[in-house]
């Protein structure tokens, strides 16, 4: 019991700002996002996509972190098409101060691995990924922001058989950040 009000009370302390922003030296970022797509086109089956893309970083300097994320997305179509993709890599997010406001860009490279059951055929290939894009934080109380965002993604896949498969993709989106202040 003793231990957990010791780990209580370094929270409550952390989470004070002590006149620095959050992006200063020593702050911890954690944040992502989760999305849920539904489509369906003319007579095509309804295809479904869930990702979660938990993001960490650790500001070596002012307003710069670096860190990573975990990237974790289902998509079917039907009952004879799905995947399963799980990718994982290092990134950065550079901040310019903007008053109260707070723009960034980040970059993050990633690999990992896509398991498919297209019905009449399964298997798994690696992909590779590199998105760069940029936001804005909007704080909705000293630590905890809402972000917008907008990014470009490229990917490749490797099949195991077959030529490689590449693809670009523009994502527009929002997720939520908190951010432990350092004490220093």
């Amino acid at each position: 019991m003793k231990t957990l009000s010791t780990i209580v009370i370094l929270m409550l302390l952390c989470s004070f700002s002590f006149g620095q922003t959050p992006v200063d030296k020593g702050s911890i970022l954690a944040g992502g996002s989760i999305s849920i797509t539904a489509d369906s086109e003319g007579d095509a089956d309804m295809s479904t996509r869930i990702s979660f893309a938990p993001v960490g970083y650790f500001f070596i300097m002012n307003n710069l972190g670096v860190g990573g994320t975990i990237q974790l997305s289902r998509y079917a179509q039907g009952d004879d098409y799905s995947t399963f993709t799980f990718l994982i890599g290092p990134g950065a997010r550079f901040y310019f101060k903007a008053g109260k406001l707070f723009p960034f860009v980040a970059a993050n490279l990633s690999y990992g691995i896509t398991s498919y059951d297209y019905g009449y055929t399964d298997g798994s290939t690696g992909c590779f990924q590199i998105t760069a894009g940029g936001g804005m934080d909007f704080f909705v109380s000293q630590n905890v922001a809402v972000e917008p965002t907008a990014n470009l993604t490229f990917e490749s896949f490797s099949p195991d058989r077959g030529d490689s498969v590449n693809s670009v993709r523009f994502t527009i989106g929002v997720g939520i950040s908190g951010f432990i202040t350092s004490l220093q």
